[in-house]
């Protein structure tokens, strides 16, 4: 029997989060062609909940795993709460502003390093991740700073939803981190 190669399955919610980061861009910057983003965005959460489930499964099976067995099922799980999270945004009614678009550039740049994050578990270096919340911080400005609009309050729910993705970005970096230290 083959042993289920774990890095790989992470490598492949790297993957997920990389496309679903690039819908998320893409939705954002074209607002006319939301279905096919979504359909895209649902079809990807779908695999990745598929591989969240495959990965649990082989934990439970595996009598040695590569790294601690909760550190893998936390990295998997991290790696999906921040799809399914990308997948709601996804699927919101909002206007776009310049706050959202840096938010979401942001976001891409983070899900594009993920995979280096986990490359570097294996071959432990030390990574530094710059994480900027002022973008989020100018959004909550605008909020109590000028007065509550429709368009100023629908802003910042998105930009909220946008920060958690961020919140949930930096959490990830931080295990892959932790688990590094804990296996030098």
């Amino acid at each position: 029997m083959k042993r289920f190669d774990f890095f790989k399955a992470l490598d492949q919610f790297c993957s997920y989060t990389k496309r679903e980061a690039v819908i998320l861009k893409k939705q954002v910057y074209n607002r006319n062609n939301r279905s096919a983003f979504e359909t895209e965005s649902e079809r990807i959460f779908q695999e990745t909940q598929t591989l969240l489930k495959t990965v649990t499964s082989q934990l439970y099976r595996a009598f040695i795993t590569p790294i601690d067995a909760a550190d893998l099922y936390d990295l998997a799980l991290a790696l999906t709460k921040t799809i399914e999270k990308m997948n709601f945004v996804v699927h919101l009614q909002y206007d776009v502003d310049q706050t959202v678009l840096s938010m979401t550039d942001l976001i891409e740049k983070n899900c594009m390093d993920f995979s280096n994050a986990c490359k570097s578990i294996q071959n432990p270096q030390p990574v530094f991740y710059d994480f900027d919340d002022s973008v989020y911080l100018y959004a909550l400005n605008a909020l109590y700073g000028y007065g509550a609009s429709v368009h100023v309050l629908q802003s910042f729910t998105i930009c909220t939803q946008l920060h958690e993705i961020l919140q949930l970005c930096r959490t990830f970096f931080e295990k892959t981190e932790r688990i590094k230290l804990k296996n030098r």
